[in-house]
């Protein structure tokens, strides 16, 4: 993280509460997980939400929308189209 420019709400402390268990190949993957975020926003640093987000994503996973409509193609029941 040292390598990376970051904005004042980013605590180190913090964050190593926020993972625990994380190893430091992990820790190394969400600082750059928050960096690609921080390059799609156009962002000049990272900051502690982007870190949140970072986490979120290792923790759960990517992100999935899906759209539940019904009645599509004449049908009763719902179904769910993913939303891209």
């Amino acid at each position: 993280m040292q390598d990376k420019p970051r904005d004042s709400t980013v605590n180190a402390a913090v964050l190593a509460r926020q993972t625990p268990g994380f190893s430091g190949a992990e820790l190394s993957n969400l600082v750059n997980e928050a960096a690609l975020l921080a390059a799609k926003t156009s962002k000049p640093s990272l900051s502690a939400e982007l870190l949140d987000s970072a986490r979120d994503k290792a923790l759960m996973g990517v992100e999935r929308r899906w759209v539940v409509t019904s009645h599509v193609f004449g049908t009763q029941s719902p179904d769910l189209i993913p939303v891209c």
